[in-house]
């Protein structure tokens, strides 16, 4: 499993502590765009070794919700 954090600007300056953000299992890519079409950017990974794509939705206060995975593997 691999995870990454969303940091955010503290309004001092600095940065606050790092939120973890789920990914899914071994992501092969990682995009960052609009998906839902709700004006914040969103998280996109493609997961290589289970043939998944996860999505986190951004909130627009720089928090990603729990990746959810949006397509099952195909048959090989």
């Amino acid at each position: 499993m691999a995870a990454t954090g969303t940091v955010s600007g503290d309004g001092a300056g600095g940065l606050a502590a790092p939120s973890p953000q789920f990914l899914g299992f071994s992501p092969e890519r990682i995009r960052l765009a609009d998906i839902n079409l709700d004006g914040n950017l969103d998280c996109v990974s493609a997961c290589w070794l289970d043939d998944r794509v996860v999505v986190s939705l951004g909130s627009g206060n720089g928090s990603l919700s729990m990746g959810a995975y949006l397509f099952s593997p195909s048959p090989k």
